[in-house]
């Protein structure tokens, strides 16, 4: 599996991850509670990855 930093340049990385933060915090108020669980745990997953490849 390529990591995440090998597809996206460093700015591309930061507007997905800031995208995912966003629809993680829209889930939350819309009581989407699992969704925004998922998407919180997909968020540090792609952050530890990126930080792993540095």
């Amino acid at each position: 599996m390529p990591s995440f930093q090998a597809n996206l340049t460093p700015q591309k990385q930061k507007a997905h991850l800031m995208s995912l933060e966003k629809k993680m915090f829209a889930a939350a108020g819309n009581l989407e509670f699992e969704e925004a669980a998922r998407l919180r745990d997909e968020l540090k997953r792609l952050e530890t990855l990126a930080l792993d490849t540095r």
